[in-house]
C-alpha cells in the first residue's frame, strides 16, 4: 500500500483493527505520514527514495523501523547526528565535504559516502578517519612533499588527487 491508502484505511471509521500488509513510497510521503498510519503495516515499510537528514530524522523517530537510504549534502549530513541516520540503509553525501564537514561526518557511528576537497593544509589537518573514510580527497592548489605524502597515505577508497606539488 501508498501511505495515502494506508492513511485511508486508517481514517475509515470501522469499529475493529486496521492492517496493511506493508508499505511502500517515497521517502517525503512516509516522513509526512504519522506513527498511527506507519504501525499498521504488517510487513515492511519502504521508501522508494533516498530521503533528506531531515526527512530520516522524522522517519526515525516513527516507532515501527523504516527502510530508507539517505541523500543529501555534506553540510545537511554533518549538521545532522548519527542518530538520526543510524537506521539508514546507506548515506551519501551528494556534495563534496570541507574538511571540517569530513571530521564530523568521520566521527559518526554511521558509514557515509563521502568525498573531501580542500587546501593541502585543511586535508592534512583533516582527522585520519575523515581521509581515510573518504571515497575521493582532492587537494586544490599548491602542497608540498610532506602534505601530499600524507594525503596519500590515506586509506581511502577512491583516488588522491593533488593540484600540484611545489617543495
Amino acid at each position: 500500500a501508498t501511505i495515502a491508502q494506508a492513511t485511508t484505511a486508517e481514517d475509515a471509521t470501522n469499529s475493529g483493527t486496521v492492517t496493511v500488509g506493508t508499505i511502500s513510497d517515497t521517502a517525503a510521503a512516509i516522513a509526512a505520514s504519522t506513527n498511527a498510519v506507519i504501525a499498521n503495516s504488517a510487513g515492511a515499510v519502504t521508501a522508494s527514495t533516498a530521503a533528506t537528514v531531515a526527512q530520516a530524522t522524522t522517519i526515525d523517530a516513527f516507532a515501527k523501523a523504516v527502510v530508507f537510504a539517505v541523500s543529501d549534502t555534506a553540510a545537511a549530513i554533518a549538521a545532522s547526528s548519527s542518530d538520526a541516520l543510524d537506521e539508514a540503509t546507506s548515506v551519501t553525501a551528494s556534495t563534496t565535504a570541507t574538511q571540517a564537514q569530513a571530521d564530523t561526518i568521520a566521527a559518526f557511528g554511521t558509514a557515509v559516502v563521502y568525498n573531501v576537497s580542500g587546501t593541502a593544509a585543511e586535508i592534512v589537518a583533516a582527522s585520519a578517519g575523515a581521509r581515510n573514510e573518504a571515497v575521493n580527497i582532492t587537494i586544490t592548489g599548491d602542497a608540498t612533499i610532506a602534505q601530499a605524502t600524507t594525503a596519500e597515505d590515506a586509506t581511502n577508497s577512491g583516488t588522491v588527487t593533488v593540484g600540484t606539488i611545489s617543495d
